[in-house]
């Protein structure tokens, strides 16, 4: 008789999650971050084009770590208001409990589980689903994503983006942005299982190194 995962597997099974997780966050950062990008870069040739002297106009400096010019908490909270951010998180946090009951099923279908373990594996399920939730409710998010907007994107950037999401083509951008992150969850759900099968077969190598070291001594 198998028994349910051990703690290999169970690993396996969170690490594959976590990823997921955070290519999912980063993808919802990485979409309004080159729009700023994108928007600077417009108004940055707008500039040079009616400046008579040909001087170039400075860019602000998205890396750096102070702003001298940083948005106000109030525009950017208008911005995600307006990209509909709180709404593409809820959708990423139902894309990762769709894809928690999926892996942990996997990690336990070769398993013969007793009702009592079927249980466990419920309960837990359902703590990490609660955890996750804590952790990326909107209260949690918001704080922190103003913070990161403040550190990275001048009051200028925060403007630009905000007149182009409420352009025609910005409105279409925040409208396919959900299934433009439900493509990259199928993807990366591909990539996963790839990588999760190198990775397991570094760990079977890994092992036999110990176990040869062990026995050398």
């Amino acid at each position: 008789m198998k028994h349910f995962p051990t703690h290999r597997k169970n690993a396996m099974t969170l690490w594959k999650l976590l990823l997921a997780v955070s290519v999912l966050l980063a993808n919802v950062s990485q979409a309004q971050t080159n729009v700023a990008s994108n928007s600077s870069t417009e108004q940055t040739k707008s500039a040079n084009m009616n400046n008579p002297a040909g001087s170039a106009t400075p860019v602000a400096n998205t890396t750096a770590t102070v702003i001298s010019n940083p948005a106000s908490a109030n525009s950017i909270k208008a911005l995600m208001e307006l990209a509909h951010t709180k709404e593409l998180l809820g959708s990423v946090q139902t894309q990762i409990d769709a894809m928690m009951i999926k892996v942990m099923h996997e990690a336990s279908k070769d398993s013969q589980l007793t009702k009592q373990k079927q249980a466990a594996l419920d309960a837990f399920r359902g703590k990490i689903i609660a955890i996750e939730k804590e952790e990326l409710s909107w209260e949690s998010m918001e704080a922190m994503m103003v913070q990161i907007y403040q550190r990275t994107l001048t009051q200028d950037d925060i403007d630009g983006i905000t007149v182009f999401y409420k352009s025609p083509a910005g409105q279409a951008f925040i409208k396919k942005m959900p299934a433009m992150m439900q493509d990259t969850m199928q993807i990366m759900q591909v990539k996963m299982q790839a990588m999760a099968s190198k990775i397991k077969q570094a760990q079977v190598e890994l092992d036999q190194q110990m176990k040869q070291s062990d026995a050398a001594k």
